[in-house]
Order: structure tokens, then sequence, then C-alpha cells
């Protein structure tokens, strides 16, 4: 019986080694899975400019590289000069959709230029087509690339273009773009949001060569849009038609001061499919905070996503909010409604609301796909 006992502790000691180290291997594998998954998001195009002698860089993958070194390569040589490109740039980050340039003579005309990232990987240069003289590029850079608007509010970045020395072309006109997501997919549809305003002034906007110029982008939320992270790209036009883009992370969110009542309305599906026509519903919560009283009127906003012009209709018998579009709340009570619909096309729904007295009313929205 003993030495049973002694035995089961020894199994009972290994055991827990064992999954001690395949926790920590799998903690290890689990990092390495995603470094190597980032790694492999990264993506560069690099355009050499021998007669303007420029390096143009474009960040065309989906997460933001570091820049760390410029190699150039002499392999007849077998020789290599490297170049921080802290030396080069402030700035060496270059998020999703940016381009940075810098002026750079090769030492000789045959080396081939390598860029290195932070994350280890290597891209080559690529030699740039000669169009013809005084064509020349452009970049674009923002003042920000990340901002927090609260709805009902707008806020102003500035954009600003620096043409390379060649440059002798035509203003460069800006255009807005609108991420879109669709489940599996994302695609870029012209415009802000529905809802939104983006002004951009001056527009076009005028170049000379090595000199800054700036554009103010105003961008307004209307005050119903939900809290979520939204996507804009300024997309530049210029001679012979070069497009450079620029992408801007607009984060929405409401910040009622603290100890003050308000009111949040959550929907508790995230998404609803059906076919054209079919019913459908979903369950809104409406939650008083911080001691809110009061009633709280009910609405809602459909943006559709393209070729789509609407989301769903409500239009018809036992349709809308229900029992009714008017909750009444007491301190801390959450209510439930019954929001009711028929399936029109592809895109989001944003629950909102109005509150009397007057408070801030949180909102949430939900999903709709056409399956059939």
């Amino acid at each position: 019986m003993f030495m049973t006992f002694i035995a089961i502790s020894i199994l009972s000691a290994v055991f827990i080694t064992m999954y001690l180290y395949l926790l920590r291997a799998s903690t290890m594998a689990t990092e390495a899975q995603r470094l190597y998954a980032e790694a492999a998001q990264e993506r560069l195009e690099v355009i050499y400019n021998p007669a303007e002698e420029n390096l143009t860089i474009r960040n065309t993958g989906g997460i933001s590289v570091v820049l760390k070194y410029l190699v150039e390569r002499d392999e007849s040589a077998g020789q290599a000069k490297i170049m921080d490109f802290a030396e080069k740039l402030s700035n060496t980050v270059l998020s999703p959709n940016e381009t940075t340039w810098i002026i750079y003579s090769k030492s000789n005309a045959e080396n081939e230029l390598l860029i290195v990232t932070e994350r280890g990987n290597v891209f080559r240069a690529q030699e740039a087509a000669q169009t013809g003289p005084g064509i020349g590029q452009f970049v674009m850079k923002l003042s920000q690339y990340e901002i927090t608007i609260s709805p009902g509010d707008s806020q102003q970045i500035t954009l600003t273009l620096i043409a390379d020395p060649a440059y002798e072309g035509d203003p460069v006109q800006i255009s807005v773009w609108s991420l879109q997501e669709l489940f599996l997919w994302t695609f870029w549809s012209p415009g802000c949001p529905s809802g939104w305003t983006c002004e951009i002034s001056p527009n076009p906007v005028n170049l000379s060569p090595e000199t800054p110029s700036t554009a103010v982008i105003t961008i307004s939320v209307p005050s119903w849009e939900s809290e979520d992270d939204y996507y804009l790209r300024f997309e530049g036009v210029g001679s012979g038609g070069e497009t450079e883009y620029v992408t801007l992370k607009v984060t929405v969110s409401r910040s009622p001061p603290p100890g003050e009542p308000y009111v949040e309305i959550n929907v508790q599906e995230d998404s609803v499919s059906g076919n054209y026509n079919q019913k459908r519903s979903v369950t809104v919560e409406v939650i008083s905070h911080n001691g809110y009283s009061g009633t709280v009127t009910l609405s809602y906003q459909e943006r559709a996503y393209w070729p789509y012009t609407d989301v769903i209709s409500t239009t018809g018998k036992n349709l809308g909010f229900k029992p009714s579009d008017t909750v009444t709340l007491s301190p801390g009570a959450t209510k439930l409604v019954t929001f009711k619909f028929r399936v029109r096309g592809n895109g989001e729904v944003t629950i909102s609301g109005t509150a009397d007295p007057d408070a801030i009313v949180d909102s949430d929205k939900f999903t709709v796909s056409i399956t059939g």
C-alpha cells in the first residue's frame, strides 16, 4: 500500500511537471505564432527613382511597420552599407496605407537597396519606370492617425502634402473613403459613413516642389452614432494620375462625467440574418445608470452596405419597438424592448434614444445580412 502511494505520488509529480512544461511551451508557441502572424502581415512597396534620387516606401499590408535599416548591397564586392532609418526620419512607424519618402543617392547604380523592418522582414526596392521629366512624386501625412470623437461632436486634423524636387504637376484632388465591414470581408466605399460629414479645405491642394502644403479636415459625427472604431482613407490624385493615401482611425466614444446620470442601450444580438422581407427581431436593453429617472424615446438609424440602399423595413403591422418606443426608467432599472423588422439588405442598424429629462443616452448597433 505504501509503495502504491509512492508510485502514485511520483506519477502525479511527473504529470504536474509535464503539464507545467507543456503550458509554458504552449505559451511560447502561442507567442511565436502571434509574432509570426504579425510579420506575415507586413507588406511594403519600395520604389527607387534614380533620376530624382529618392526612395518611396508605401505600407500596403494590414499592420503598422517599423522601418529599421536601409541596406545598400554591393554584391560584386561582397559589401553592404547600412543606414538606420532613425537618422533620416523623425517617425519610423509606417501605418497601413501610409507612404513616406527619403532622398537617397546610390554609391553605385548597380547596387541593390533593401529595407529591413523591426520584425525582421526584408523588402527589395524596385527601380521606378521613368515616365518623363517633371512628373515627380508627393507624399501625404496626417497630424494625427488616431482620434477620439464623442457622438454629436466634431474634430479637426491637418493633412500635409510634400512634393519632391521634380514635381511640377497639377493640384492634388483629395477624396475620402470609409471602410465597410461585411462579416469576413472589408472594402472601401466612397465618402464618409452615412450621417457623418468630412470637410476638406482647401480642395484641391496646390503643390510646389519641396514646399509643404496643408489642408484642414473637419470630421463631424452624428449624435446617434454607436461606440466603435471607424476608418477613413484620404486619397490624393496628382500629376499623371499618381495616387497617394493615408488612413485615419476614428474612435467614437461617449464619456459622461463621473457620477452624472445617463442611459445605456444594449442590443443583445450582434448580428441577424434572413431572406429578403423576412421578419426578424432583436432584444434591446434600456438601462438606467447613476440614478437616472425619466423616459427614453427609442429610434433607429440604418447604414446600408453597397449596393443596397435599405437595411430593414418597419412599415407594417406589429413592426418596430414593442411594446412601445417610449420606456420609463426608475433609478437602477433595466427595461427590455423587442425591435421587430423585415430584412431588406446588408448593413448596420443603430438603436439610439433621447431622454426626458435630458441625459446622455448611449447607443448600440447590430448587423443585418440577406441569406437568400
